[in-house]
């Protein structure tokens, strides 16, 4: 049992250091980034330590580079509800796992709209000590 246990640490310290799991938050965006490769579709509303908010519209029929997703993100999605005017929204939302690049545009003869966001911090542990605040008034 403590050979066993000993040989498990050995290998973990000796292993090969991309085999290590990366410190939390460490994901950065690089040249490869939707912003850098698309600024005039993708633009950065919101830039926190924890959180990047984009505001993507992609024009009907538009291509675009090849391009990754470092951090997870939240998509919500911006389109017509079909018969209604166009006030009435349509918001779709869907979880989006970090991505290697891939050819994104907008294929439809309809343009689209929507928000990215990135969670900077996804690859972290959730803090079992770290609990949220009571508000002190209303």
């Amino acid at each position: 049992m403590i050979r066993s246990g000993l040989i498990i640490v050995t290998c973990a310290l000796l292993g090969p250091p991309g085999l290590r799991a990366a410190a939390c938050g460490a994901a950065r965006p690089d040249a490869g980034d939707a912003v850098a490769l698309a600024p005039g579709t993708h633009k950065v509303l919101i830039e926190k330590k924890s959180i990047r908010i984009l505001d993507v519209s992609l024009p009907a029929g538009s291509k675009e580079q090849p391009h990754a997703r470092v951090w997870p993100a939240i998509l919500i999605a911006d389109t017509p509800r079909p018969g209604a005017p166009p006030e009435v929204r349509n918001f779709q939302s869907r979880w989006q796992p970090p991505q290697l690049p891939d050819r994104d545009g907008n294929g439809g003869k309809t343009p689209v709209h929507y928000l990215e966001i990135d969670l900077k911090k996804g690859d972290c542990a959730r803090s079992r000590t770290r609990r949220c605040r009571r508000p002190t008034a209303w």
